[in-house]
């Protein structure tokens, strides 16, 4: 089967990514292990299979929790099959030694932020002609501001815990430092956006190499205000620690992520993107505010726009000559492919907006 391609996760993000590629006449396999996935994709005609080694397309599209990322991948390539992955793992740098190994094409970061958000990084990098700083704003919130922390469960919740207790990689004055997100939290005001709390998170990722120039780097993920003195005092009561308690069976990060993950609405959220970068004095921006009803979906903005990257990456993989580690910020540098990430994101009902400052 040489057109066809392998979902391998078939959850939030992953089923999303089947039915966009679906839509596009592309043969699919789903796999996933969870005997309610497997059910929710059978109803929905797709053939599905709890063994990855029946995975026998030469792409394979990867959206599994960050923990099984690394596995899943070099099991694939392995198998000498190439993969787009828009899990999260610590340092994508680390697949360049399975594409030499095995020969295969490996997409890093595929998605949301990291992923789109490298990509809009590098073209207005590219547009100035340099950087001497990049900042990343991004956040997947509720629409209203009100309600459990102001979130809405898009993504993997495991996940979005580990961003509150991961260090960020940033670079401040041509420094690679380790922020922490609770500590180094604080409020921004984005043009045409609005007020949020701005905590520091790991997703500048491959960009410290990419772009070694680049004095200041720094990735924010935006909360309302008021949700980080709600996070500092859930970490202070030990409930973001892996550490059991006493005859607890749970740790109280894993009951923590269980309760949100029952808690959290399903639905009514809203997606910021907002990429500013400076130089010689100029200073240009890239950003969007969607709704999810806004686009009439039904399922979260954040979970389509993620997943929407993560097909135009798969369909690119399938389509194109790139070979090798591919790193979203390489996009951003080829004029030609950003345009058409965006031709197939506006296609879609998801518009950017660029603006000078």
């Amino acid at each position: 089967m040489t057109n066809c391609i392998c979902v391998v996760g078939y959850g939030r993000i992953g089923s999303i990514t089947a039915q966009l590629l679906r839509a596009k006449g592309i043969p699919l396999r789903v796999f996933d292990k969870d005997p309610n996935v497997i059910k929710k994709a059978r109803s929905n005609g797709l053939p599905v299979y709890s063994d990855l080694s029946e995975c026998v397309c030469p792409i394979a599209a990867v959206a599994v929790p960050s923990r099984a990322a690394l596995d899943v991948v070099e099991f694939l390539a392995s198998k000498g099959i190439s993969v787009v992955d828009v899990s999260y793992i610590e340092d994508p740098l680390v697949y360049s030694d399975l594409v030499n190994q095995y020969d295969v094409t490996i997409y890093a970061d595929t998605g949301l932020a990291p992923g789109l958000s490298n990509a809009i990084a590098a073209y207005l990098y590219s547009l100035l002609g340099g950087a001497d700083s990049i900042v990343i704003y991004v956040g997947g919130l509720s629409y209203k501001p009100y309600g459990i922390l102001g979130l809405v469960a898009s993504w993997s919740i495991e996940d979005l815990i580990e961003e509150y207790t991961r260090p960020a990689r940033a670079r401040i004055r041509g420094r690679n430092i380790l922020l922490d997100p609770l500590d180094h939290a604080f409020v921004v005001g984005l043009e045409g956006v609005g007020v949020f709390e701005a905590l520091p998170t790991d997703g500048l990722r491959t960009m410290l190499t990419s772009f070694p120039d680049v004095d200041t780097m720094v990735e924010y993920t935006l909360r309302y205000p008021g949700h980080l003195a709600v996070l500092k005092i859930l970490r202070d009561l030990g409930l973001f620690s892996d550490n059991k308690i006493d005859e607890c069976p749970l740790p109280p990060k894993s009951l923590v992520s269980m309760l949100l993950e029952k808690r959290l609405p399903r639905s009514d959220d809203r997606v910021v993107l907002y990429v500013v970068v400076e130089y010689r004095g100029k200073t240009i921006s890239m950003y969007l505010d969607i709704r999810q009803d806004k686009l009439n979906l039904k399922y979260p903005a954040l979970s389509y726009i993620t997943a929407l990257v993560h097909a135009w990456f798969t369909i690119k993989a399938l389509t194109s000559k790139l070979r090798g580690l591919v790193l979203p910020e390489y996009i951003g540098l080829k004029e030609h492919l950003f345009r058409d990430l965006l031709s197939w994101l506006k296609a879609n009902g998801v518009n950017l907006e660029k603006r000078w400052h």
